[in-house]
């Protein structure tokens, strides 16, 4: 499906009258479990489709391999909820809902990671690795936005907001605001240094803009206060039961 690699599938379907309601598809995920419900009118010549994707505890060095990022170092166990309507005829105008959790990962080589080390002007963040990661995201007309992002390392934290513009090649426009870990802070040489220690005494008004594109990020750094929700928690995979039933 869409070049990943699902293994034992199961499916059922109904059709009547050209309504193709529910379509159930599911399987082992790359060592997790994909569950898939969706709906499509054939009578309407947009295909009107709904649909509803949940992927449980999937391990993503497996799965990185089947897509463009696998040669970069990600790791970790994937779990993601979407929630998805439009039309067969336009897939670049779907609009929907979901969420996105990583645990127990590894990730910084990500293109869009990677970088953030050197522009934090601290060495001993140079190769800081982010073990637990997610975020809730709204998805419309090809824009993914969300007011959520949490990345969270052993020295720091990183909480966003921003949008991914699928339909102009990725371009990114996010926000993202440090939490420095306090002991590495106090355990550190470099932080006697003047600009960092400026810097780290006042991470709490300290952000990062994020643009350019998903493979190519450009930064800056902004010593301005910056109000952004933190704590995904469970929130991405809340009620999705709900949405399951009303396919149904």
């Amino acid at each position: 499906i869409w070049g990943l690699n699902l293994e034992n599938i199961k499916f059922n379907a109904v059709q009547k009258n050209n309504l193709l309601k529910p379509f159930h598809l599911w399987g082992d995920f790359y060592a997790g479990e994909l569950n898939l419900v969706a709906s499509l009118d054939t009578a309407k010549k947009d295909l009107p489709l709904e649909l509803v994707v949940r992927i449980l505890n999937s391990d993503l060095k497996k799965l990185k391999a089947d897509t463009p990022f696998k040669k970069q170092s990600l790791a970790g166990i994937l779990s993601a909820t979407a929630i998805i309507d439009g039309t067969m005829a336009d897939l670049t105008k779907l609009n929907g809902k979901g969420g996105v959790e990583i645990k127990d990962g590894l990730l910084w080589e990500f293109d869009l990671l990677k970088g953030l080390g050197g522009i934090l002007l601290i060495p001993e963040y140079k190769d800081i690795v982010f073990t637990q990661a997610g975020m809730n995201f709204l998805l419309k007309d090809g824009i993914m936005s969300t007011e959520n992002i949490e990345l969270v390392g052993p020295s720091l934290n990183l909480f966003g907001k921003g949008t991914l513009n699928f339909n102009q090649g990725q371009a990114l426009d996010l926000l993202l605001s440090p939490d420095f870990n306090s002991d590495v802070i106090l355990n550190s040489s470099s932080l006697k240094k003047g600009t960092t220690a400026i810097i780290t005494g006042t991470e709490k008004f300290m952000s990062v803009n994020v643009t350019g594109t998903l493979s190519k990020p450009q930064y800056k750094v902004n010593n301005s206060p910056v109000k952004i929700l933190q704590k995904t928690g469970g929130v991405i995979l809340e009620n999705v039961s709900q949405f399951f039933q009303n396919i149904f």
